[in-house]
């Protein structure tokens, strides 16, 4: 571990420590968000929470850190979250102007994320004789535009892919 990223760990976590500032940090955010000061917020986050609790910006993204957790015999977990704002999803699906609707591309993203991690795992297949340690988690929730259709989800229906050899 370098010695900045030892600092940033220091201040993250003293940050989380200190109740108040994790009671107001959403108001905070939202100040933080005026027009002229954004850029600040966003650069103080990218280098402090986004640096200690995110891999990457992309999926992509993530493979070289993937790559110096297995050197360390370590696994990752991709944990994909999104929520949406169901009003703008049912305007945007209704609109015909739309190419697809916003759970389809959350979906969609998903399955690359699941795609990249098997990719970097096949890549590694007779290299590294450790065991697959990628893994990725899907939260199902606000993936449906509909709440009613929600608890009918077939529980056959899984995302399937080729079989890797063991």
């Amino acid at each position: 571990m370098s010695f900045r990223a030892l600092i940033r760990s220091y201040a993250v976590f003293t940050m989380c420590s200190i109740p108040a500032l994790v009671d107001n940090s959403p108001r905070l955010l939202e100040l933080a968000m005026l027009p002229g000061i954004s850029w600040l917020a966003e650069t103080f986050v990218r280098m402090t929470f986004f640096d200690q609790f995110v891999g990457g910006d992309t999926a992509e993204k993530t493979l070289p850190l993937l790559y110096k957790l297995r050197a360390v015999n370590k696994g990752a977990l991709f944990a994909y979250s999104v929520e949406v704002d169901e009003n703008e999803a049912m305007s945007a699906s209704t609109s015909k102007k739309s190419e697809s609707s916003p759970y389809k591309r959350i979906v969609d993203e998903m399955v690359h994320c699941i795609d990249v991690a098997a990719d970097f795992e096949d890549g590694l297949s007779g290299k590294v004789h450790t065991g697959r340690r990628t893994w990725v988690a899907v939260k199902m929730v606000r993936t449906l535009p509909l709440l009613s259709a929600r608890p009918n989800l077939p529980s056959e229906r899984v995302i399937t892919r080729r079989k890797c050899p063991d």
